[in-house]
């Protein structure tokens, strides 16, 4: 009896620390709202909101639950997408280790434009640019696009020395700067700044970036007035994206 009694207790006590280590183990994969930590957050939101109060305080609580709603339902998508590409490769098994690098660096690439987005805005906006910023907001690139795994593999890759993947990635985010200034209608610093990128995305010679710049120089040209030099530009911005296999630039 006394055998029983404490061969029962050992199973108990080892059912008791099976059970507590399954409950304690941390699940694979979550949905990156970290990652939103000085993206959109409560931090930047708070600082959103009295930027909108500073610039028409009549009308800033609408158009700053306006701008809640979009951008609340874009970082939705992110996390849900962030946690769909962590699961297919982690838990379903049946996505590449490869295919998980490029979806997650694509989402990468959407926060990071968010932030230079949100941060733009909450260092200070007149009451114009608060209405165009209610409004640009939508313009984001989907998160959708990161689900495109045929696209994301066709695109070149980063270099593969570490000094000029450096380089890439800084232009890249002064990419995502001038878009954000571009989307708050100040054209005059977005046009400059572009110009520069373009110059130095072609010395570093990655077309991907090239096209993108370059894309992103014509469409500040046009809305410039000049059709002429804009027509020149996306020229060769498509010739670089058709070179960086970028079909949807093509």
């Amino acid at each position: 009896a006394l055998l029983w009694a404490a061969g029962a207790a050992f199973c108990v006590l080892t059912g008791v620390g099976l059970s507590r280590g399954l409950l304690s183990r941390e699940p694979p994969c979550s949905d990156g709202g970290e990652t939103l930590v000085g993206v959109w957050d409560a931090r930047v939101q708070q600082a959103v909101r009295r930027a909108f109060v500073a610039a028409n305080p009549a009308v800033a609580e609408y158009r700053f639950l306006r701008l809640t709603r979009s951008l609340d339902a874009y970082t939705a998508d992110l996390r849900a997408t962030h946690l769909d590409v962590c699961q297919a490769t982690r838990v379903r098994r049946e996505q590449s280790d490869t295919m998980f690098d490029l979806r997650t660096a694509c989402l990468d690439r959407r926060r990071q434009e968010l932030g230079a987005f949100t941060v733009l805005v909450a260092a200070g906006v007149d009451a114009p640019t608060m209405d165009r910023a209610v409004g640009s907001a939508l313009d984001l690139v989907p998160v959708s696009v990161c689900s495109d795994k045929k696209a994301l593999a066709e695109i070149l890759p980063p270099p593969d020395d570490p000094a000029r993947r450096k380089e890439v990635e800084a232009a890249v985010e002064r990419v995502d700067g001038v878009r954000a200034l571009d989307r708050l209608g100040r054209y005059a610093e977005a046009l400059a700044l572009a110009e520069e990128i373009v110059a130095g995305a072609r010395s570093l010679d990655h077309p991907p970036l090239l096209a993108e710049a370059l894309d992103a120089l014509a469409h500040l040209q046009l809305g410039n007035g000049d059709g002429k030099r804009a027509e020149a530009t996306l020229h060769e911005a498509v010739r670089a994206a058709t070179r960086a296999h970028d079909d949807a630039r093509v």
